[in-house]
This record gives C-alpha cells, structure tokens and sequence, in this order.
C-alpha cells in the first residue's frame, strides 16, 4: 500500500525492578484501572501478572524484528539509556529532541498574570506603559504567596527557576516586585504577541481604521495575522523551544506573562483535559488576579487556583485533577483483569468505528491512517500551508 506518510515508532522499555516496583506502587495501582479495588496489594499484584503476560507476547523493536527500514526511538529504564534508528527530517529529530527532555519528576509550573499596566486600565493593547498603582500592589502579594513556599520549592534537584519577557509593560516590574526569588531568566521569545498596527490602540480604533480587520479575525482567530504582526499560531511556533526547557527542567518553574503567551503555554498543559482543539487556544480564559499552579503526575495534571487580592491577601480557590486522556486508555476487557489480555479494539474507539475495520482485525497502514484522518492533527494540517506568507495588499491602511 502507497502511503504519503512515514511511521516513527516510540518505544519505552524498563528493566530497572526497583523502578518498575515504585510506578507499580506510586502509580498504576491509583489509575482508573483499579477504581474501587481496596486491597491495593491485590491490586499491585494484578498489574505484575499483566506485565508477565505482556512478555510473553511482547517483541522489542530491533532490525532483525522489523526491518532495516523501520524507524523508532527507544526509551529505556527512565531515559537513562535511549536508542534511535532511522531518525531523517526536522519534524523526527523535533520529536527526538523533545523526548530527551521529558522525565517523570513531580515539580509545580506556576503561571501568574502581569500586573495591570496602565493601557490594560484602559483597554489599549500592547505598548510600554508603566504598571499601575495596583498592580505594583499585586506584585507584592504575589510575592508574599511565594515568601511561604520558597523552602519547599528549593527542595528539589534543581533551583526554582522564574521565566519571564523582556517587556516593560508590568511584566519586568511585576518581577522586580517579587523578591523571593534569585535564579531569573528574561527571555525575548515570552514577549506578548506582536499586535502589529493595532499596539498602542484599542480594538475599537483599530477596527475603525482597518475595515474588514474584525470579521477576518472572527472567522480564524488561531491564524489571523495582526497587519505587520503575529498571529497566534506564529506564537505556538515562537514559544516552542520555552516548553521543551519547562520539561526539562527538573525544579519548580514560575512563568510571569501577558495573556497571549499564558493562553500558549496553559493550552499545551491543559490541551487534551480542557482544551481539546488547538483552535480553542486564543480563546482561553485566564482568570485574572489568580496563580495558576500546575503539578504533573500520572494520567494528568494537578491544578491548583489561588487568588491574589491586593487588600486581603491570598486564598486558595479550588484543587482539580485534570486527566489526560491521550496518556491513558484501558485496551483490555473483562472487568481489568489478567484474564483478558486480548486486544479489544472497542476500548480505544466507538464499537461502531472499530466495525469499520472488518471485525476489528485490521492492517496497521489502515488504522494509522485512519487515526491521521480522525484527529485534531490530520484535520489542521491545511491551516498551516500559507501560514509564513506575509499579505501585504490586505494589510495596506484605507
């Protein structure tokens, strides 16, 4: 079969006991597999039988196994060894380079909004003006937050580490307010989108100036190009290399942003529990005055909201657990025991999509087609065919 694609396949392999023992314990007996199930060393010792059964059946990657042309990854015992063949083009050796980052250390990503600058008072994008009284005030109950937790958060393998733009407008003195902390990195690449000729305007000049402007950013807000700016797909693209170092790095991270590259960011983290669709990420809410603080774990993430008022202080809002979908599905049957370790491909999809593969039995070009074509990836890939193209005529002021 003719296929205008190339399969890279990722393997994780552990032979580490100990290792295996601690996610056994730590992780895979809390996962939804086992909800309800009291005795967790039953538990436990279910999911040891399914991994014996797994070996029996399971063949590791390798060129005598399957081919020379094969490519994939292989990640062993926690990335502290990692093997590659056939890794050819960016988007594989993208994808190479972010695996090398990930670990599975539990550390909290705090995302904290600037405070109010005086063209936020006054509903003007952009610009360089100065933070306000209040949000100079914000800071340092910001500050005060973070006073509490400095101990623990220097508890880890590596410092806490605050990441933030080189802006004037009340990000750089949103920073200079928060004492607590001493490891700080001003990155260009974090600066708020680029509103082009609408900076230092109100979205009602701005519309009245440039007719057509408003219907051509509702019908595409991910890709509309401010004229002579970035669009929001051009910020996905700018803010890349920022989320390979947030995984990697292995201590506490605190992000101060402007709401463009927060809504960026927050929707990689919260992408399959909340937002679903990268189209959804320029309309995010980022709920104002409030610490959002995300702790990765098995299945999800941990979020945590805390609101800051300038005259009482601050308060924890709310804890929820947002699961991440991608990262766990059940493909065995039969009340999630050992007994059925028989592929079911029902699990993964509808009952009645698996139908369409002739009775769930199915060639692999076929389901990953099928897969490409189904999700939010294959469906978006024509969004991006013009994306660097600049349209100069439509931009031209009337």
């Amino acid at each position: 079969m003719e296929r205008d694609y190339k399969v890279l396949w990722i393997e994780t392999i552990c032979t580490d006991q100990e290792l295996i023992e601690k996610n056994i314990l730590k992780v895979k007996v809390q996962s939804a597999d086992y909800t309800g199930w009291e005795d967790r060393e039953k538990a436990a010792d279910d999911f040891r039988n399914r991994i014996k059964a797994y070996e029996k059946e399971y063949s590791i990657l390798s060129e005598e196994s399957d081919g020379k042309d094969t490519s994939y990854i292989q990640l062993i015992d926690n990335n502290t060894e990692i093997k590659m063949r056939n890794i050819v083009g960016e988007l594989q050796s993208k994808i190479f380079a972010y695996l090398l980052n990930l670990h599975t250390l539990e550390r909290p990503i705090y995302f904290i909004p600037a405070g109010q600058s005086n063209n936020d008072a006054n509903n003007i994008l952009g610009g360089e003006s100065d933070i306000t009284d209040e949000g100079i005030k914000y800071a340092q109950c910001i500050n005060n937050f973070f006073k509490e937790k400095i101990k623990d958060l220097n508890q880890f393998p590596e410092e806490c580490k605050l990441l933030c733009s080189t802006n004037k407008r009340s990000v750089l003195q949103t920073v200079k307010e928060m004492t607590s902390f001493t490891n700080v990195m001003k990155i260009k690449i974090l600066e708020e989108i680029n509103f082009g000729y609408q900076d230092n305007k109100t979205e009602e000049q701005f519309f009245k100036e440039y007719p057509g402007e408003e219907e051509e950013m509702k019908k595409d807000r991910l890709n509309y190009r401010y004229p002579r700016g970035e669009s929001y797909r051009d910020l996905i693209g700018r803010t890349e290399r920022i989320i390979v170092e947030i995984e990697r790095h292995c201590g506490p991270i605190v992000l101060v942003l402007k709401p463009s590259v927060m809504k960026v960011l927050y929707g990689y983290f919260a992408y399959e529990a909340e937002v679903k669709e990268i189209v959804n990420i320029p309309n995010i809410e980022i709920p104002k005055d409030t610490i959002i603080e995300f702790t990765p774990e098995a299945y999800g993430f941990r979020k945590e909201l805390y609101n800051i008022d300038t005259r009482a202080g601050f308060r924890k809002l709310s804890t929820t657990f947002l699961r991440d979908m991608s990262l766990y599905f059940n493909p065995y049957k039969s009340n999630l025991t050992t007994d059925s370790l028989k592929r079911n491909v029902s699990d993964i999809y509808d009952i009645n999509e698996a139908q369409k593969f002739n009775n769930k039995k199915f060639e692999i070009q076929e389901y990953t087609n099928y897969i490409i074509s189904n999700t939010s990836f294959g469906k978006s890939k024509s969004h991006s065919s013009n994306l660097n193209q600049l349209d100069e005529t439509k931009h031209k002021k009337k």
